[in-house]
């Protein structure tokens, strides 16, 4: 890797840290994704929480409230509506920011919920710096 690619990931990954204080929750039924997702966070510095189900999600979102502050949320999966785990969690913390993942059509989702209902969308299979900018700026707008 040349010093130009490495200074830019050093500069990203050091805009990142210095704005997470808190965890992200990654809510994926795919275990490869959900593994590279983690990864990544991980690799910036930050604590991770997988849930593979829409009750597991939940169930780990009301132990950690105080802590989670992010939810990457795929729109497909096990036991819960997205609809449904999305309105339950920001039942739970309104200032949550949530950011669906998905390889579904944006079109397609968004007919089963709304786009206010969440912070941001990213389609799969997205790159990793798109990810990571994505989070970011997800954090810098819980620290407002």
């Amino acid at each position: 890797m040349n010093e130009t690619k490495r200074s830019a990931k050093r500069s990203v990954k050091d805009s990142v840290l210095r704005e997470i204080r808190n965890s992200v929750l990654i809510v994926e039924d795919n275990q490869i994704v959900a593994q590279i997702e983690e990864e990544v966070i991980k690799s910036l510095g930050v604590d991770v929480f997988v849930a593979r189900t829409g009750p597991e999600a939940v169930d780990i979102f009301i132990e950690n409230m105080n802590k989670i502050s992010v939810v990457i949320l795929d729109f497909a999966i096990p036991g819960m509506h997205a609809s449904q785990l999305v309105a339950r969690l920001r039942g739970l913390k309104e200032n949550l920011k949530l950011i669906l993942a998905s390889g579904y059509q944006e079109q397609d989702i968004f007919a089963d919920l709304s786009p206010h209902d969440v912070d941001g969308f990213i389609p799969k299979p997205f790159e990793i710096r798109t990810f990571v900018l994505m989070l970011n700026e997800a954090i810098q707008e819980t620290r407002q």
